[in-house]
């Protein structure tokens, strides 16, 4: 990548205060209000989490294999930990281990819709660290400035807030792809095994979090392409010959494998029954691609066990993004082709990452809309690498702007070489920290009013609720 970001070092009190405010932002709309509604599916789920708990207490591992095949195992070990940890705490406290009947009383306690707060806890705090860890990443990748913009729409973006607060796994597979994607960014980039390892790991998790997560394979392969036939470090780049093949060949594989072990190192049942655990899967994934179990009301139809249409993704994708983030993707797709032909450093946005990106959006929309079963949250997972590309093009149309005014006011001072006041006053902090706030106050206008409810959020650019409760 010819795109260097700069950062701050990591010893600099800018550094750890830009740090502090993104955990805040990240951290305070997600665990605040927790106990306040429940949703479809949150029961289930905490059934699997008491049952998978049970299994593991009793030593009885084929009883780790919960549910219908969601698979829903990382949220299940993340509601286990939680739980074994209060038991823990109890059977400090009685001297022993609580043993079933323990837990069976803790599972009822927490079972009220009072403890609804502990139900979620241990998913939440898992979303939010999954959405910083993807904020630093793209820091590394992107540099700072692109990192806080792509942070702010992040941490506010409601669709994929409203269920970083709940017992439920579409955030948590949102979080896995994403920051799958952007270590396979990082592996273009440095060339370096372990973000292989990173990436095909996170893959790996965010199958046996929901199967749906399988989509992102095509947009890994074609990553993949992307990275070894781009490569100019042997030659010129887009040459096919064998060791370019070999090279994908050996990536794609490594990846499969990593992610592979990672799905039977996590899910106890793969180990004792491991054909009845993934014949269960292979039914609930089979099941979902047709349209059975689909309830929609769409463009003022209802939709039952009936495919809704093409235009059910594009619909959703507009009417659950915010207005900064669709300012963001159109300058992104603009800009670039303004600066096409540069080759000053930091000219052009980062071809490769922003291109597997894109990818990533391109494919895995395209796989949800070929399946039958549709539901607005199933587009989730590319709602994060949307908003880094938001913010890519919001960093680099200012870039441009700042570089057009600045040679227009060139044009009266001939033969002055010092720098001219448009150049000062774009570069100027003071301006850039207004301009932040500015984009900080416009999502929080769009976003606070639906604190903690954040389902109910559509884009008011193209008629909000209103328009919502028609279609």
């Amino acid at each position: 990548m010819r795109f260097i970001p700069k950062s701050y070092p990591y010893n600099s009190w800018q550094f750890w205060l830009i740090g502090i405010g993104l955990v805040l932002l990240v951290a305070v709309p997600r665990l605040t209000a927790l106990n306040q509604y429940r949703i479809v599916d949150e029961a289930d789920r905490w059934r699997w989490a008491e049952d998978f708990v049970l299994a593991l207490n009793n030593g009885d591992l084929a009883a780790t294999r919960v549910g219908d095949g969601y698979p829903g195992i990382v949220p299940v070990w993340a509601e286990s930990i939680w739980v074994f940890g209060e038991a823990a705490r109890r059977s400090l406290l009685e001297g022993g281990w609580i043993g079933d009947a323990g837990l069976g009383k803790l599972f009822h306690e927490w079972d009220r819709s009072a403890y609804l707060y502990q139900q979620r806890l241990p998913i939440v705090l898992l979303n939010t660290a999954l959405a910083l860890a993807i904020i630093w990443v793209t820091w590394r990748l992107f540099g700072r400035r692109v990192a806080l913009l792509s942070g702010l729409l992040i941490a506010l973006d409601p669709f994929y807030l409203s269920d970083s607060r709940v017992n439920r796994a579409e955030a948590v597979i949102t979080g896995f792809m994403t920051l799958s994607i952007l270590f396979l960014i990082y592996y273009g980039r440095k060339k370096q095994f372990r973000y292989v390892l990173l990436s095909a790991i996170c893959g790996g998790l965010s199958f046996l979090t929901k199967i749906q997560a399988l989509a992102i394979l095509p947009a890994i392969a074609l990553a993949g392409g992307w990275i070894v036939f781009a490569d100019k470090s042997d030659g010129s780049a887009w040459s096919l010959n064998k060791e370019r093949v070999r090279r994908l060949g050996e990536l794609g594989i490594a990846w499969a494998l990593i992610a592979a072990a990672t799905w039977v190192a996590l899910w106890p049942a793969m180990w004792v029954t491991p054909l009845e655990t993934l014949d269960l899967v292979y039914g609930y994934a089979t099941r979902k691609v047709g349209a059975e179990g689909v309830k929609l009301f769409f463009m003022g139809e209802t939709f039952e066990d009936i495919d809704p249409g093409p235009i059910f993704y594009p619909f959703v994708l507009l009417m659950r993004t915010t207005p900064l983030t669709v300012l963001g993707l159109l300058a992104a797709a603009i800009v670039p082709w303004r600066w096409r032909g540069r080759t000053k450093p930091g000219a052009w946005p980062p071809t490769t990452g922003s291109a597997i990106l894109l990818t990533y959006v391109v494919v895995y929309a395209l796989a949800m809309t070929l399946g039958s079963h549709k539901q607005d949250r199933y587009l989730m997972p590319i709602f994060l690498a949307l908003d880094i590309l938001a913010a890519l093009g919001l960093v680099f149309a200012w870039a441009w702007l700042k570089e057009k005014l600045e040679v227009g006011s060139r044009k009266y001072e001939v033969g002055d070489k010092n720098r001219t006041p448009y150049s000062l006053l774009l570069t100027s902090p003071v301006l850039k920290s207004v301009l932040f706030a500015g984009a900080f106050a416009v999502q929080l206008a769009a976003v606070l009013p639906h604190h903690p409810y954040y389902y109910s959020y559509f884009n008011p650019l193209f008629g909000g609720g209103a328009t919502a409760v028609r279609t």
